[in-house]
């Protein structure tokens, strides 16, 4: 219960941060960087891929792919590069470029319209 958790909280570290310009050439080995030794990473995009442009957040989607991690998954709260609308088909196909398996995709209104779960694709479900 929750003496458990607060027994585990008080041996958590902190992440170290890491700053990186998320349209530019650096995101894998930052990525890459912020995971060393995890086996298991999830990403969280929450309002983040609309304010860069459809190629850099291509790229991203990628590199988060590519973690060299036993599994990678991607919640999602964002729009979807190149998907204009909310067809669930488009935001498979552009997570599958990506190197990603749509696992549930729940559209919704606003900016970011596009709210899922992704799994790369090869990784246990």
């Amino acid at each position: 219960g929750f003496e458990a958790l607060a027994a585990r909280l008080e041996r958590f570290e902190p992440a170290e941060l890491l700053a990186c310009d998320l349209s530019g050439p650096d995101v894998p080995a930052v990525l890459a960087e912020a995971v060393a030794g995890q086996s298991h990473v999830v990403y969280v995009l929450e309002a983040l891929l609309i304010y860069l442009d459809d190629a850099a957040a291509a790229r991203l989607l990628r590199a988060c792919a590519e973690t060299r991690c036993e599994t990678v998954s991607l919640v999602f709260a964002d729009r979807l590069p190149g998907v204009k609308g909310v067809a669930e088909a488009d935001a498979a196909r552009v997570l599958a470029d990506a190197g990603f398996g749509l696992v549930r995709f729940l559209p919704k209104p606003g900016l970011a319209r596009h709210m899922g779960v992704a799994r790369r694709r090869g990784d246990a479900s």
